[in-house]
């Protein structure tokens, strides 16, 4: 017989909460963003320069999480999901960013995931460093 979990059941566990996923317009943000939302999370989809397929990452959480209704009645706050442009290495746009999610949905920011990546090999180890003390 397997041991009992004191877990709670993962069905809206993270109704209410706001998470912003940067990088989240594709691969493994794109991931967590539907992951968390799945859980009832609120998402900010964020992107630096592909809007077309952030707007798809929305897509898919507005039609895959059935769970949205739910946790908008627990909430008392409309819509689920928003995407939001912002280059993290600029301290300016991150303060937008979680300024955007705070408007959007009217709660602090509770879950940050930091999965936006570079892929210009032409950075050097200070930008990278630049990039860290900005979040």
């Amino acid at each position: 017989m397997a041991a009992s979990s004191s877990v709670s059941s993962p069905v809206l566990c993270l109704a209410g909460r706001v998470a912003i996923v940067t990088g989240s317009s594709r691969g493994i943000g794109r991931g967590i963003a539907i992951h968390l939302a799945e859980l009832g999370a609120r998402i900010v989809v964020n992107y630096s320069t592909n809007s077309v397929e952030a707007d798809k990452v929305a897509e898919a959480i507005t039609t895959n999480c059935p769970n949205s209704d739910v946790a908008e009645e627990v909430t008392g706050k409309p819509s689920h999901v928003i995407v939001v442009k912002a280059d993290i290495s600029q301290a300016n746009q991150v303060k937008l960013l979680f300024d955007e999610a705070e408007r959007a949905f009217g709660s602090p920011v509770h879950i940050l995931v930091n999965s936006a990546g570079i892929a210009d090999p032409n950075h050097s180890i200070e930008y990278f460093r630049h990039i860290r003390r900005t979040l």
